[in-house]
């Protein structure tokens, strides 16, 4: 009991000042600090989580639409929140981020305790917890191999990093288990559950965790499967069985899956030439990059461990094969599969992982070489680095938010508005909004706005066309023409990529463009742009550039279509810092403007509010 005190401890040191710092700061709804405060872009899955909650996977947010096909859910990563959310919704979101901080400690310091000594093993979980705050801090422009650490490892951000690493560190922990007291029946079928809900929630990580499972079992049998089979039947019919069971709503859901969205997620379909270009790029990384003397080096630490220490040795072992794993993973979901998800991924975990059996096996060289030091001293120096880098890290941020006024006017902003729909608007469920914001799309969501003019291309299950359809009777709606259309898709060439926001928040990854993957497998560009494209890294899946002829096809849709069935918004709310807002004088016809602020300008029909 006493060490899960200490670990509740570490996790409230870490978890208050966060939120002590929102609410010291901004006075606000809990729909509006949530998708303000969560880690990173992982407001983007809030949506998801309310759907997984109600089990509701269409969603068009348009009264004209009603049958939809359902929208791709990672269950794994995200059914904790959705659980939570059932019961408390939007109190969920930070009871479930102290909870991830909690089960993170707990886990690696049992993972740790494996093969050091348990005085140790809080303190060493304690150091992975701040290691990514320690990076953030740190001027890592010059050292991106860092940063991905701090991105990749685990934060709060939904679904990944939080849920994806607490499953990796479950799965881990689950081998080492087992590694020293055997099969069972009760690890056999945490086994399947981990790996069910790796396959749905993140499955680069269920490809590293099966070739680890069949290593294991290979060094075990020395490759007489039919014996192990045979002695293990029972623990293996469980382990299977948990996993299919679990993964059937995976599996229906993929099934049933509309197309178009998981197109705008970045899939790509790989041919014959494509896993080629694939292949080759991978092969290049390792030989170019030095991966494999890391590799090298990484076996020759573990000898020198092995002779000094086979304790230490044998659960090492599993960071390594974690390590070995992430770097055989993508040849073997290359070679097998007939599509592909985000190139990048697999990147950043070879990196992550290398980084993480490094640091390990730096603590348990220091262990084993100067025993002395590391049981004097290692617990009272880490303890007082994370204390540091935790007051550090969120007195930073206190400054940077106290300093940062258009940032906290921007909130502020967001929560008059918001406010202003809320009260003065009718049954907020039957109200219509038009916004091209998507924290704005989001909190709606949250709220139960049923109809949304336009809807961002990661919150609805809505095909490409009919948000082509949204887009043109929006614009039309403000009396924009052709011209501004194209506009608004217009290449645009920022320092290292091509990339335009207002494409990407309606459709994402649809017109990825590199080495590997362009719309259509169109080659209809400008040549300079076309030379740029070929020279793009395939992991460059989020540059986004629009070929010649998709663009004279949406000229054409924009002239040809007649916006006689659209429905005019109750309401009209536009950042002001929006391509939409900067091409209309007025508000439209009808409309009276409720808010002009800094930030956002807010038209309404309605006559509560016009009145």
């Amino acid at each position: 009991m006493k060490d899960t005190y200490k670990i509740f401890l570490i996790s409230v040191i870490y978890f208050i000042p966060k939120w002590f710092i929102s609410f010291y700061f901004f006075d606000e709804d809990i729909v509006n600090r949530i998708i303000f405060e969560i880690d990173g872009d992982g407001s983007y899955y809030l949506p998801i989580v309310k759907y997984l909650s109600e089990l509701n996977f269409v969603n068009s947010y348009d009264q004209q639409i009603l049958e939809l096909r359902i929208i791709p859910i990672p269950f794994g990563s995200i059914f904790v929140h959705s659980l939570i959310y059932t019961f408390i919704e939007n109190y969920s979101i930070i009871i479930t981020e102290f909870l991830a901080i909690f089960v993170f400690l707990f886990l690696f310091s049992k993972i740790v305790n494996f093969f050091l000594s348990k005085q140790h093993s809080i303190a060493i979980a304690a150091l992975f917890l701040i290691i990514p705050l320690f990076i953030s801090i740190l001027p890592t422009n010059e050292l991106p191999f860092i940063k991905i650490l701090e991105t990749n490892f685990f934060n709060l951000r939904i679904h990944r990093p939080m849920m994806t690493t607490l499953l990796l560190l479950l799965f881990l922990f689950l081998m080492m288990t087992i590694s020293k007291k055997g099969i069972n029946s009760k690890n056999s079928f945490f086994l399947g559950a981990t790996l069910s809900l790796s396959l749905s929630g993140f499955y680069y990580y269920f490809i590293i965790q099966a070739l680890i499972i069949f290593y294991y079992i290979t060094s075990l049998c020395k490759f007489n499967y039919l014996q192990f089979f045979k002695e293990n039947k029972k623990n293996i019919l469980i382990f299977a069985t948990t996993f299919f069971v679990l993964s059937v709503p995976f599996f229906i859901n993929i099934y049933f899956h509309e197309n178009d969205f998981i197109n705008r997620m970045g899939i790509t379909i790989l041919n014959q030439e494509k896993k080629f270009i694939l292949l080759e790029y991978f092969i290049d990384n390792i030989v170019n990059t030095g991966l494999i003397f890391l590799v090298l080096l990484s076996i020759i630490i573990i000898i020198i461990i092995k002779n000094k220490n086979l304790e230490v040795y044998r659960y090492l072992n599993f960071f390594l094969l974690l390590f070995i794993s992430s770097i055989i993973s993508p040849f073997i979901f290359i070679i097998g599969s007939n599509k592909t998800g985000l190139i990048y991924h697999y990147n950043n975990i070879i990196v992550m992982m290398g980084l993480i059996f490094f640091i390990m096996s730096f603590i348990c060289l220091i262990k084993l070489f100067m025993e002395n030091f590391f049981y004097k001293y290692s617990n009272k120096i880490i303890y007082l680095f994370c204390f540091l880098v935790i007051t550090f890290f969120f007195s930073n941020k206190f400054y940077k938010l106290n300093n940062n006024e258009d940032y906290r006017d921007k909130r502020i902003e967001f929560q008059k508005v918001t406010k202003i729909i809320s009260q003065n608007s009718k049954n907020i469920n039957e109200i219509s909004l038009l916004t091209y914001d998507n924290h704005l799309m989001i909190w709606g969501i949250l709220k139960d706005i049923k109809n949304l003019n336009v809807i961002g291309a990661a919150f609805s299950s809505k095909t490409n066309e009919m948000i082509e359809d949204d887009l043109i009777d929006s614009f039309k709606f403000f009396k924009l023409n052709e011209k501004n259309f194209v506009d608004f898709f217009e290449n645009k060439k920022g320092t290292w990529r091509y990339h335009n926001i207002n494409v990407r928040d309606f459709f994402m990854m649809r017109y990825q463009a590199n080495k590997l993957n362009t719309y259509n497998n169109s080659q209809n560009f400008d040549p300079k742009i076309l030379s740029f494209i070929n020279k793009s890294s395939p992991a460059l899946a989020q540059q986004i550039i629009i070929p010649y002829d998709e663009i004279q096809r949406l000229k054409e849709k924009f002239m040809m279509r007649k916006n006689i069935d659209f429905i005019a918004p109750d309401i009209i709310v536009l950042p002001k810092n929006h391509f939409i807002f900067s091409k209309i004088s007025a508000a439209p016809d009808s409309y009276c403007t409720i808010h002009s602020g800094k930030f956002y300008i807010y038209y309404s029909n309605l006559k509560n509010d016009c009145n």
